[in-house]
């Protein structure tokens, strides 16, 4: 059997083969026309949010009053609080001490999960993992750190040829 090699590789020409849009963890495959090299995303599953949820427990989740229920959006009203005329907030996320939203289920750096996922504020939707896309995000390592957790590592691919 022949062993396959694997190689670093940088996202320079790499355009996408198979993405399933309909999937909230797609399988991506990746071909670089230059070098003929297919890169498969190896691990759909891995979502390091889903063992974090640092940065629901530790920043002020605030947002346009209009994304709640009673402005017609689709925050559930009963999760919110009122923070200015034009400003709301996640309960329990406008404090000090203790801060921790009022949808998050589970134990932070453990196993967690948003109980309003689909109905979740813009900032929640907008907030990404550090390195997601190649991108550091300093915030998402402070509010780790803030829990004892390490800062996520960039994810190089792997490639099979």
């Amino acid at each position: 059997m022949k062993k396959k090699k694997i190689y670093n590789f940088s996202f320079i020409a790499l355009l996408p083969v198979n993405v399933n849009l309909f999937n909230h963890q797609p399988n991506i495959e990746f071909y670089n026309h230059m070098t003929k090299i297919h890169i498969l995303k190896t691990d759909p599953t891995d979502n390091p949010c889903v063992n974090c949820g640092a940065c629901c427990a530790y920043f002020r989740v605030s947002f346009y009053w209009a994304e709640s229920e009673s402005g017609g959006g689709l925050v559930p009203q009963e999760l919110t609080e009122q923070i200015t005329p034009f400003m709301s907030c996640m309960k329990g996320t406008n404090q000090k001490s203790n801060t921790r939203c009022t949808a998050l289920s589970g134990t932070v750096g453990e196993c967690v999960s948003c109980s309003i996922y689909t109905q979740r504020p813009t900032p929640c939707r907008e907030f990404d993992q550090s390195w997601l896309n190649g991108i550091h995000n300093e915030a998402c390592d402070r509010a780790r750190a803030a829990y004892g957790l390490p800062p996520l590592e960039p994810h190089l691919p792997q490639i099979a040829c």
